[in-house]
């Protein structure tokens, strides 16, 4: 049984256990395990001077690690947080499940935090709360979905830190559900990389995060629309994945790439030119 597989199976029982009023108590969007190569060969190539102070690149179609820099360093990662907030959400509720908007978005308001001005009260389903929440990285959806889970954000940051553990995420921890700069808020490019490849298994997370703009219709008739901030979309074989920014992570980014029959997953943190170091990583990509 690999990570993965482990993985998996232990955060189904650990969101078994930590079911709450409000919660569904068994998933209903799952998560399938990817498969994984039997081939563990690292081939590190020449990517020239990245600016991030750590990276990872893989080939997740024969399993080999082509680049690593301080893979295991750990470091603030912003809004890259999101893709565990995603991951309980989608493994504990069905994508047409309301969530409420929670009051607590309105201590967010000038704060200069990215948000798309959710008003509290309104409703959205799980599927349009998902665009807000990979597309346009709100963090005021990250904390409606984490006090509508969970009754508040502080317990729903303890399934996320239960979940990492779980997973062998051995230099992550957790201290909101949007990522913004907090103590003890890091993770690891390659605790990160295992996330992301769980993430790409469900066809929800693969279809919001290729998208360059989304909108959606709220209950009380508040339309939103907004655009991705990741510019390599622009890029036919990138088809997502995650951006994030803050003044203590600086500029990372998760990025997936199909091309020549390879698919490729890259993670920078600590980057001053994400997108740059991102496409200098993917000219390994085979023509």
């Amino acid at each position: 049984m690999n990570w993965l597989t482990s993985g998996v199976l232990a955060l189904s029982l650990l969101f078994a256990s930590l079911t709450t009023a409000n919660t569904v108590t068994t998933p209903n969007v799952a998560i399938p395990v990817p498969p994984r190569s039997s081939s563990t060969t690292t081939v590190l190539q020449s990517t020239g001077t990245l600016s991030a102070v750590a990276g990872i690149e893989i080939d997740l179609t024969t399993g080999q690690e082509i680049y690593s820099k301080n893979t295991d360093r750990a470091l603030p990662m912003a809004s890259l947080t999101k893709l565990m907030t995603a991951y309980i959400i989608l493994n504990h509720h069905a994508l047409t499940d309301v969530v409420t908007i929670d009051s607590t978005v309105q201590s967010l308001e000038g704060t200069g935090s990215q948000t798309l001005g959710l008003i509290a009260g309104d409703k959205v389903s799980v599927r349009q709360g998902m665009d807000a929440l990979l597309v346009y990285s709100a963090n005021d959806m990250a904390v409606s979905f984490a006090a509508w889970d969970s009754g508040s954000e502080a317990v729903f940051v303890s399934k996320m830190n239960e979940a990492a553990q779980l997973l062998g995420m051995k230099e992550t921890h957790f201290a909101n559900a949007s990522g913004l700069d907090g103590v003890n808020h890091v993770s690891s490019a390659r605790d990160l990389a295992k996330l992301a490849q769980i993430m790409l298994q469900s066809p929800t997370v693969r279809e919001v995060v290729q998208q360059r703009s989304a909108s959606f219709t709220t209950q009380l008739g508040k339309t939103y629309k907004f655009t991705s901030t990741n510019q390599l979309l622009a890029n036919p074989a990138v088809k997502g994945m995650k951006t994030g920014f803050t003044s203590a992570a600086g500029q990372c980014l998760i990025a997936y790439a199909e091309r020549g029959g390879h698919a490729i997953l890259t993670v920078v943190l600590g980057s001053s030119d994400r997108f740059g170091d991102t496409s200098q990583l993917l000219q390994s990509l085979p023509l």
